[in-house]
C-alpha cells in the first residue's frame, strides 16, 4: 500500500481526551473501566486459526435455568467468519484471491472470563458446489470454488431466553439442487463467481448446539441478510438478484459490492418463525422464504428473472403483533430519474407466511397480510434519491406520545455517493383513534399521502394516480442533520453531507445520532475537512429535538469518524438486574482521512466510547475502546451493554496490517467509583469498585496511561503492499 508520503498524525482529540481524564480522577462519579482485550478467534476445535477473521458479532442472552428457579443464566455468544483451511482459495467479484471462510461461533459462560474454543458449525471451505473461472481470459481456466461464507447476522437478546439465531450467505449448494448458477464480471476480464445461497443456524440450548438449515439453493445471488427478534420470535430478509451481485462504483462509503446496486427484477425475501414454534420438538426449521416484493414480472432472452425495479437493503422490525419491513427501490424510470425509494410494508409476522407463488410472474408477492400486495409504500420524496433505510422501534407505544417506531434514512438530491441529510419519519399509535396501529401510513408524522384502506396495487411510474404521482404529496421528513433546521429541504446546504445515522428509543425518549461534515467534496476527496458524529435527542416522541451535540469533537481534520454506534439497554428477565433505561452507550472508530485518488483502501485506527446514565443529559469522559498502535488498525465495534448498564460487553475486529492478520477481540467494561480528592481531603487513589468495598490503583494507572497515548504523537508511514 502507498500512502501520499510520510504523515505525522497528531491525535489531537486523543490528547485533550487523555487530559479530561487525567483531571476527571479528581472528580467524583461512575465510569466504566475496560479490562484488557483478549483474542476471541483462537485456534477452533478443528482446522486451524486462518488469522482471517471476519464481521465478528455478539449478542448477550439472559434466562431463568428452570421455571420459577429463581435461578439465572447469562450467556454472551460470539459469532464470525474465518479461513480454518488457509490453502483453499476463493475469489471476489474482482478477482482478488483470498482463503475461504467458514462460520465461527464461541461463547462465555462467565460473563466474559472464559471462552468456549470456537467451533466451526458449517465446514464448507473444504466442500464445493461449484467451478468458475477466477481470471476470465486468463490460462486458469475452471477452478474448484470452495464452499464460502458472507457476513454472519447474529440475532438474540435477554427476551428470547435460550434462542438465537446466525443468518449469512455461503456460496456453497448443501442441497446439491443443480441450480446454482454463476455470474460473469465483464468488466473485470471474465472474471466468474457462484451465486450465493441463504442459510440460517439456530440454537434452543444458548449456543451449545446449532441446527444449520438451508433457505434458498443459488438460483438467485443472495446479499443483505437481515434479521430482527422479539420475544415471541425471529424474522429474516434478503435481497435476491436473478443476474448475481452487481459491483457498485463505490461512490458512496462501501467497497462497491455490497448489494446496493442490483438486476432488473432484484426482490426482497422474508421467513420467520415463533420460539414457541423453533422450541417445539417438531420444528424442522423455518418456512421457505417468500418474496416480499413484486419485481419479478417476466424472463429475458436468458430466462432470468426480469422487472422494471430492483429493490436493495432491506431492515425488518417486528413490533408488537406486527412486522415493518423497509428497503430502497429503483424507480423504473432510468431514462428519466436514476435514484430511489424507500418503500415499506406492514405484515403478520408469523401466522400468514405462504409459499404460494400460483401466477407469481404477474403476481409476484407471496405475503398474504400485506394490504399493498407486493407494492410498499414509499414514505420518501419521489423527486429525490433516498437509501439506507433503518428501523428504529420498541414493543409498546409510548406512554404520553405513542411513539412506537421511526424510519431514519438518508435523502438528497443526488445519487452515487452525493451529499444526503438525513431523515426522520416518526410512526405514534394515537389513543383516540380506534384503528390507529402506529404503523400505517396515517400514523406516520410528518405524514404520507397514503391510505391503509385503498385498494392496491397503484399505477406505477408516471401514470396519473401513481403511488410516485401520491407520494409526491407526502409531508417533507424532518430533516436531523442539515444547518437549516428540521424543516430544511435537502438541497438548501448542498455543500454538507451526512451519513451514518443510527437510532433508539424508549418510551417516548428518542436519540438519533449521525456522521456530518460542513463540506462533503472536501471530506471525501481531501484531508482540508473531517466527519464528527452528532446526537439529537427528544423526550416527546420526536416532536422537537435538542440541538446536535458533537460527540466526537475531532477538530484534526486528517482524522474521521466511522461506523458510530448507539446502544440501550436490554430489558432484563432476572429481577435482581432491573434495566435502568437512562442507560445509553456510544462508540465509534476513526479513520485516516486521505486524498481519494491516493486511496488504495481504507485505513483505520482506534475506537471510543462513552456513557451516559440521565439519557444523553450529561457523559462520561470519552475513553480508549481499542487503541491502535503500530500496524495494528481496529474498526467495527459491537455493544452489548447488561440491563443495570453497570457493564458492557465489546468485541470489535483487530488487523495487523503488516502482517494482514485479522482477529476478533473482546473486553469487558465495569462500572467504578472515582473519589473527589478535592473535596474532604481524600486521596487521588481512592478508587473503588461500585460497592465501595475496595481500592484499585490500576484504574488510575490505566487512566495515566490513556493520557500518555493521547499525548504522543505517532508517524504512519509508507509502506509497500
Amino acid at each position: 500500500m502507498k500512502l501520499s508520503g510520510n504523515r505525522t498524525v497528531r491525535r489531537f482529540g486523543i490528547a485533550a481526551l487523555a487530559l479530561t481524564l487525567v483531571t476527571g480522577v479528581a472528580i467524583a462519579g461512575y465510569q466504566i473501566v475496560l479490562n484488557t482485550a483478549i483474542d476471541l478467534s483462537v485456534a477452533p476445535t478443528t482446522g486451524s486459526d486462518g488469522d482471517n477473521a471476519f464481521k465478528g458479532k455478539l449478542i448477550y442472552l439472559q434466562y431463568e435455568t428452570a421455571p420459577s428457579s429463581g435461578t439465572y443464566q447469562d450467556v454472551l455468544i460470539s459469532v464470525y467468519a474465518d479461513s480454518p483451511n488457509p490453502s483453499n482459495m476463493v475469489w471476489d467479484y474482482d478477482g482478488k484471491m483470498r482463503p475461504a471462510r467458514d462460520i465461527f461461533v464461541t461463547r462465555s459462560l462467565d460473563n466474559g472470563a472464559t471462552w468456549s474454543q470456537p467451533e466451526n458449525i458449517t465446514n464448507f471451505t473444504n466442500v464445493f458446489s461449484a467451478t468458475a473461472d477466477p481470471d476470465g481470459v486468463g490460462p486458469l481456466g475452471q477452478t474448484t470454488y470452495w464452499g464460502d461464507c458472507d457476513k454472519p447476522t447474529l440475532m438474540g437478546t435477554t427476551q428470547t431466553g435460550k434462542n438465537a439465531l446466525i443468518f449469512f450467505g455461503a456460496k456453497y449448494d448443501q442441497s446439491s439442487s443443480g441450480n446454482q448458477k454463476k455470474v460473469a464480471y465483464a468488466e473485470f476480464g471474465g472474471v466468474e463467481v457462484p451465486y450465493e445461497c441463504a442459510y440460517v443456524a439456530w440454537t434452543k440450548d444458548a449456543g451449545a448446539t446449532w441446527s444449520l438449515q438451508q433457505l434458498s439453493d443459488g438460483t438467485r445471488d443472495v446479499k443483505q441478510t437481515n434479521a430482527h427478534q422479539t420475544g415471541a420470535g425471529f424474522a429474516m430478509v434478503w435481497q435476491e438478484d436473478p443476474h448475481g451481485l452487481q459491483p457498485g462504483q463505490a461512490e458512496g462509503p462501501g467497497d462497491g459490492g455490497s448489494g446496493a446496486k442490483t438486476s432488473q427484477g432484484t426482490d426482497i425475501w422474508y421467513t420467520a418463525a415463533t420460539r414457541t414454534a423453533m422450541n417445539g420438538t417438531g420444528f424442522t426449521g423455518f418456512p421457505a422464504g417468500v418474496r416480499v416484493t413484486d419485481n419479478f414480472t417476466s424472463r429475458d432472452q436468458d430466462n432470468l428473472e426480469y422487472g422494471p425495479e430492483r429493490a436493495s437493503r432491506a431492515n425488518v422490525a417486528i413490533i408488537g403483533q406486527s412486522a415493518v419491513i423497509a428497503y430502497e427501490e429503483t424507480k423504473a424510470l432510468e431514462q428519466f430519474d436514476t435514484g430511489k425509494y424507500i418503500r415499506y410494508h406492514v405484515i403478520t409476522p408469523f401466522s400468514q407466511v405462504t409459499t404460494s407463488e400460483t401466477g407469481f410472474e404477474s403476481h409476484a408477492y407471496g405475503l398474504t397480510s400485506d394490504v399493498t400486495k407486493g407494492q410498499g409504500w414509499i414514505i420518501s420524496d419521489p423527486a429525490e434519491n433516498a437509501r439506507r433505510v433503518r428501523i428504529v422501534n420498541q414493543g409498546t407505544p409510548g406512554p404520553n406520545t405513542g411513539l412506537l417506531f421511526a424510519f431514519v434514512y438518508r435523502q438528497g438530491l443526488y445519487d452515487q455517493g452525493g451529499p444526503a441529510d438525513v431523515m426522520v419519519r416518526c410512526g405514534r399509535k394515537d389513543s383516540l383513534d380506534g384503528n390507529s396501529t402506529g404503523l400505517r401510513p396515517e400514523d406516520l408524522h410528518p405524514g404520507i399521502n397514503f391510505s391503509s384502506t385503498a385498494t392496491y396495487p397503484l399505477p406505477t411510474g408516471l401514470a396519473t394516480g401513481s403511488d410516485r404521482e401520491l407520494a409526491a404529496g407526502n409531508a417533507k421528513p424532518q430533516n436531523m442533520s442539515s444547518s437549516q433546521g428540521l424543516a430544511a429541504d435537502s438541497d438548501d446546504d448542498n455543500i454538507e453531507n451526512a451519513l451514518a445515522h443510527r437510532g433508539e428509543i424508549d418510551g417516548d425518549e428518542f436519540i438519533v445520532g449521525y456522521s456530518w461534515t460542513r463540506d462533503g467534496t472536501l471530506a471525501r476527496y481531501t484531508d482540508l475537512e473531517n466527519f464528527n458524529f452528532y446526537i439529537r435527542r427528544s423526550n416527546d416522541g420526536g416532536q422537537t429535538w435538542t440541538q446536535p451535540r458533537n460527540m466526537t469533537n475531532l477538530t484534526d481534520t486528517k482524522i474521521s469518524v466511522r461506523e458510530p454506534r448507539i446502544v440501550k439497554t436490554p430489558k432484563n428477565i432476572n429481577p435482581a438486574t432491573p434495566q435502568d433505561t437512562d442507560v445509553i452507550f456510544i462508540a465509534w472508530g476513526t479513520e485516516l482521512n486521505q486524498y481519494e485518488h491516493l486511496k488504495e483502501r481504507t485505513i483505520n485506527e482506534s475506537i471510543y466510547i462513552t456513557r451516559t446514565t440521565d439519557n444523553g443529559l450529561s457523559w462520561e469522559p470519552t475513553q480508549l475502546l481499542a487503541d491502535a498502535v503500530g500496524d495494528e488498525e481496529d474498526q467495527e465495534s459491537q455493544l452489548r451493554p447488561e440491563p443495570e448498564g453497570k457493564v458492557v460487553h465489546a468485541v470489535w475486529m483487530n488487523m495487523d496490517s503488516g502482517t494482514g492478520a485479522t482477529n476478533v477481540m473482546y473486553s469487558k467494561g465495569t462500572e467504578a467509583f472515582f473519589q473527589d480528592s478535592k473535596g474532604g481531603g481524600d486521596d487521588d487513589s481512592n478508587c473503588s469498585t461500585g460497592s465501595g468495598n475496595g481500592v484499585s490503583l490500576m484504574m488510575l494507572a490505566g487512566l495515566l496511561a490513556l493520557a500518555a497515548v493521547g499525548i504522543r504523537s505517532f508517524r504512519v508511514a509508507r509502506r509497500q503492499g
